[in-house]
């Protein structure tokens, strides 16, 4: 295998990670911008006790499962943009360098 031909499939992986990148980035920010029922809305409604109860832990695994899904959102497109951005960039300056 020549130098260009490693060339091309290291960017053929980082037109894909770059892809996932964007991907990753269009869910943080509209992962963001959701609106979630909290356990302070769910107080606040005029609701018998026994109700409130039996939502309580399912309005709290929402608004858990909602900050998780921003979290890694976030931090895999900042970790995919340093991949595609510098680590690669990276390595086929050396390829070019060596071959």
């Amino acid at each position: 295998m020549n130098k260009q031909e490693i060339i091309k499939r290291i960017e053929d992986i980082e037109q894909g990670l770059t892809s996932l990148q964007l991907t990753m980035e269009l869910l943080s920010t509209h992962a963001e911008v959701i609106q979630m029922f909290t356990n302070d809305d769910l107080s606040s409604l005029n609701i018998p006790t026994d109700v409130l109860c039996n939502h309580w832990d399912k309005v709290k695994d929402g608004c858990n499962l909602h900050k998780l899904t921003c979290a890694i959102a976030i931090n895999s497109s900042e970790e995919l943009s340093n991949i595609c951005y510098e680590k690669l960039d990276e390595l086929k300056k050396v390829i070019k360098d060596v071959m």
